[in-house]
């Protein structure tokens, strides 16, 4: 999917350090001067996802996570988030030396040709607690949506995942129609109704 994809078994190793940006000064100087760029290419060379998407969606604590758990590289939410709070500089430099180094894991790019299960305003078929929940706090909402759908860390996905992007990770791993612009508008102008479609979409129990 376009969001954390599955661990692999063996947990890896960083092959390069979060403090070894130096060994590509032109990396270095990207992630230095345009961190949110460095971050947005990091992503885009990890799964060929859209550029434009990542740079204004993205951050380096999730980007981190997402590369990290897409690699198979051991470590923590814990970690993605302290790293990406007190190495604000480092990790885009450090995330691009390592997707530059171990390359495309897997294109997120799919035929997309599929419909939601539900419209944006069938979310009442839900039933009243799902759809409350949407209503009243579609932040979380989100965040359940997108932890039904790849078992990501809900307190995670709730803290640091920004609703496009969670959006945006159930409707291309689903393969359905539509586009990171889209994805935007719809969690940003209708986030409850939003959130309460990703629920319903993902609560047959799928995992990614």
């Amino acid at each position: 999917p376009r969001e954390p994809s599955t661990p692999l078994a063996t947990m890896a190793e960083w092959q390069k350090g979060i403090l070894s940006c130096f060994s590509d000064c032109g990396g270095c100087i990207y992630g230095l001067f345009c961190p949110c760029c460095a971050v947005a290419s990091a992503r885009q060379k990890f799964d060929e996802s859209d550029w434009c998407f990542n740079c204004l969606c993205l951050n380096p604590c999730v980007a981190r996570n997402i590369i990290r758990e897409g690699y198979g590289i051991e470590g923590s939410c814990m970690g993605d988030i302290c790293k990406g709070f007190l190495c604000g500089l480092c990790v885009p430099c450090h995330l691009v030396n390592e997707t530059n180094a171990r390359g495309t894991l897997k294109s997120s790019l799919g035929t997309n040709n599929q419909e939601w299960k539900k419209g944006l305003c069938g979310c009442f078929s839900l039933g009243c607690g799902p759809c409350l929940y949407a209503f009243f706090c579609p932040a979380c909402a989100m965040a359940s949506a997108r932890t039904n759908y790849d078992t990501s860390h809900w307190c995670f996905n709730c803290l640091c995942v920004p609703g496009a992007l969670s959006h945006n990770v159930i409707r291309e791993g689903k393969n359905i129609r539509g586009n990171c612009i889209m994805d935007i508008i719809m969690a940003t102008c209708c986030s409850p109704c939003a959130a309460a479609r990703a629920l319903n979409e993902t609560r047959d129990g799928q995992v990614a």
